[in-house]
């Protein structure tokens, strides 16, 4: 379950892509600086690894149900305008999302745990906790949201 190997689709340009069922994790820095607008994960993936779609122009993402964690820069330096993560997912590490200066709205559910230094660095939006009241049990990177401002809704 999951590509062989890593940067094996370099450079790519698609419109749309889907990673398929029986796929449980994409690789470090596999499609960095392709150009893909928007991305389609099925419901098999569960972590997305460093750099994965780091500079590829992506506008949007339909997350997978049975993702877990989101690896340091996975998606830098993207058109992302709306990032709202499933019930279930767990992590975002170090820069995950650093650079997508057009996201404005991020949802996060209430079984998120960790949340990287800087994840959302240059990035200008409303972060809102789904299921929580506060940030206790949560632990949070340094500037771990950016430009951002976060509010609760349990």
């Amino acid at each position: 379950s999951q590509f062989e190997g890593s940067a094996i689709y370099l450079y790519i340009t698609i419109t749309n892509l889907t990673i398929n069922e029986g796929i449980k994790s994409v690789p470090q820095f596999t499609f960095l600086n392709s150009k893909i607008k928007n991305l389609d994960l099925l419901n098999d993936v569960e972590t997305i690894e460093g750099g994965a779609f780091s500079g590829c122009g992506i506008e949007t993402i339909s997350w997978s149900d049975s993702l877990k964690t989101i690896g340091a820069v996975a998606f830098s330096m993207n058109n992302i305008t709306e990032l709202i993560l499933p019930e279930g997912f767990k992590s975002i590490a170090k820069n995950a999302f650093a650079g997508n200066s057009k996201l404005s709205t991020i949802s996060l559910p209430s079984t998120i745990t960790e949340i990287g230094e800087t994840a959302f660095k240059n990035v200008t939006a409303t972060i809102t906790f789904n299921g929580r009241s506060d940030l206790a049990g949560l632990t949070l990177g340094d500037n771990w949201k950016g430009n951002s401002t976060y509010n609760f809704n349990p």
